[in-house]
């Protein structure tokens, strides 16, 4: 064990606050990707796109957006949290000849203890091999201690990286203050975080910003009820709906969660052409690959009936359905309507003050 001095100990001779006793400090309040490991990325960062292509043709460049990094370049050596602050405005060389090639846009803390040449921060970009075919990432020739904020693909004929023949992808990840929820993207972001501890929350911004919470053995939402976790609105009515199922508004995808109570609710107006014709509306799963107009591959979940008293009189509708995933799933949500007897046609209404709605709402667990 080892008793570190504190930040801003100023020297009595020889003896004070070391950088790296520093680091260590900083690193203690930010999350961590497993003990001892914090978690590099942008803290408390509001733009989702960071890195941009610019206008400029010579020489090309990228744009970076205000960020502040936490950087990690050893094991028990703490962070580096820099700033960049405006606009950082870097450049990259001429599009290759002929195929295409990646561009890392980087930021990088030099510091002379590590090797480096001098303590300067570092913002830059690292150019790759063109290829034909697919091209490589050049991740294995960036100099120690940098981190990605973005892959850049250029293709041939690129005058400028905001063009259609540049292909910016953002690859930095979030990262936030110890104890605080972390934002991550997709579950596939938030699994970078190897070693969880009991409690440890992550910030889903692919699911309506719900969070989910480590138990020690999975990610797990809180008992409580969420409320509103995902909707669709259509403000324009649909077309005149008559026959066969006909699908008028989805939800493409929604990572339902076993042990979970769901409410899915449907409302909207709608008008007939006739008062001899009888319609159901209803709310269906299917699989979230299904193409949003199919009625194929659907199970339902609820559904109503609906006959007008008299023809083109416009009427309320809603229809609920409660939803209990025995194990976790990503499904579709369709809301449907179907001419059930009669030969007339129905049409659903919706305007910028009447909405067609279609609402996922998490009721809490299910125990």
């Amino acid at each position: 064990m080892t008793a570190n001095r504190g930040l801003f100990v100023r020297n009595n001779g020889t003896v004070g606050t070391t950088p790296i006793e520093g680091r260590l400090v900083l690193a203690e309040l930010v999350a961590e990707n497993a003990p001892g490991v914090p978690r590099q990325g942008l803290l408390d960062q509001v733009a989702t796109t960071v890195v941009t292509g610019t206008a400029s043709t010579s020489p090309m460049s990228y744009d970076i957006a205000a960020c502040t990094p936490v950087l990690n370049r050893a094991t028990n050596e703490g962070v580096y949290i820099m700033t960049l602050t405006g606009n950082t405005n870097v450049t990259t060389t001429a599009a290759p000849a002929t195929g295409s090639r990646y561009d890392l846009i980087y930021v990088k803390q030099n510091d002379v203890d590590k090797g480096d040449a001098n303590n300067l921060p570092v913002a830059a970009v690292l150019q790759g091999t063109p290829a034909a075919g697919t091209p490589t990432k050049p991740y294995a020739s960036l100099p120690s201690g940098a981190y990605v904020l973005a892959e850049a693909l250029v293709s041939a004929g690129a005058t400028a990286t905001n063009g259609a023949q540049v292909t910016i992808t953002q690859a930095w990840n979030y990262t936030a203050f110890r104890g605080q929820p972390i934002p991550v993207r997709t579950a596939i972001e938030r699994d970078g975080i190897t070693t969880p501890q009991l409690g440890m929350q992550a910030l889903r911004l692919d699911q309506n910003r719900r969070i989910e919470e480590w138990n020690g053995t999975a990610w797990v939402l809180p008992p409580a009820p969420l409320g509103m976790v995902a909707n669709v609105r259509i403000q324009s009515n649909s077309g005149a709906i008559s026959g066969t199922t006909s699908v008028v508004t989805n939800i493409a995808s929604y990572d339902f969660k076993a042990g979970r109570r769901y409410r899915i609710s449907w409302s909207s107006n709608y008008y007939t052409s006739d008062t001899s014709s009888t319609f159901a509306m209803g709310v269906s799963t299917c699989s979230p690959s299904d193409p949003a107009a199919q009625t194929t591959g659907m199970t339902q979940l609820g559904s109503i009936s609906e006959r007008p008293n008299a023809a083109l009189e416009g009427r309320n509708f809603k229809v609920i359905a409660y939803y209990f995933p025995s194990s976790d799933i990503t499904r579709q949500i369709k809301g449907w309507v179907l001419r059930v007897v009669g030969g007339g046609s129905l049409t659903v209404q919706a305007d910028a003050t009447n909405f067609n709605d279609l609402i996922i709402e998490d009721l809490g667990d299910a125990y």
